[in-house]
């Protein structure tokens, strides 16, 4: 049995808050848009303006929009956020003298931490070498990465402790690709790529929050349980945990809209 009603929620966002030192999604790639290229390196969500990716031409590096479904990917849908369902994913093959920039500005962030899934195929390369920058023109390297050349893996690399990364509007992450244990050809994949930081200074910024299911959606089961998943923990403006108790006074549905009749829940 099914209740054929188009739904809107009234969110009371204004008495939630986020006074705690939580990490925040500041930037998101999920790479499901593969219409083109640039379609592609797009960014999903972004709190600061200026993220962007980059592919550095080297070699025969290319971004392949094509074929790049699977591969692993939707098994645990690794990093995805907003519920996001795996779709494509970052094809880049031959990577060796090709190189991928994610230029991400901090500005009003510390503590930073980038994530992203990845694999490669069995002649792609086996090494990520990971650079960043604090000036946008120079790159230091921190770390190398070894993807599995089998299901993807989440690699998470902490730039909390690297001087200069905090509240900067030029850092920028760069992998290059070496052979390692892999290939000279292949590919390397990436998936659900986001940094993440603890806001510096006042948390002026509101939260986000997706529903499910959307306003307007019709035909729900008369069981269905809503989800509201928000980018950072968020608590009541006294600073207390939401419980069961609050959800009443925090939570509307209505039918039609915001004036519409109340539906009790």
């Amino acid at each position: 049995m099914t209740l054929r009603l188009p739904l809107l929620f009234a969110l009371f966002i204004s008495v939630l808050a986020s006074p705690l030192a939580a990490q925040t999604l500041v930037h998101y790639w999920n790479f499901n848009n593969s219409a083109s290229e640039a379609e592609q390196l797009s960014t999903s969500f972004s709190l600061v303006n200026g993220s962007t990716i980059q592919h550095e031409q080297g070699g025969i590096s290319l971004i392949q929009i094509t074929s790049n479904t699977a591969q692993g990917f939707e098994v645990l849908n690794a990093n995805a956020r907003f519920g996001d369902p795996s779709g494509t994913h970052l094809r880049f093959n031959d990577p060796i003298g090709g190189a991928l920039r994610f230029n991400l500005p901090t500005t009003g962030y510390q503590q930073v931490i980038v994530k992203y899934a990845t694999r490669r195929s069995g002649s792609g390369a086996g090494l990520q070498i990971i650079e960043y920058s604090t000036d946008g023109v120079t790159f230091d390297s921190l770390t190398s990465i070894e993807p599995a050349n089998g299901d993807p893996t989440l690699q998470t690399i902490d730039f909390s402790g690297v001087p200069g990364v905090s509240d900067n509007a030029d850092f920028a992450v760069r992998i290059r690709f070496a052979q390692g244990l892999g290939g000279l050809v292949g590919n390397n994949r990436f998936d659900n790529f986001t940094l993440e930081g603890i806001g510096a200074g006042a948390d002026v910024v509101p939260p986000t929050v997706v529903l499910q299911p959307i306003d307007g959606a019709v035909d729900q089961p008369v069981n269905l349980q809503p989800t509201l998943t928000f980018n950072e923990d968020v608590r009541l403006v006294s600073n207390a945990a939401i419980t069961p108790a609050d959800i009443l006074n925090i939570i509307e549905w209505r039918l039609d809209s915001a004036n519409g009749a109340s539906i009790a829940f």
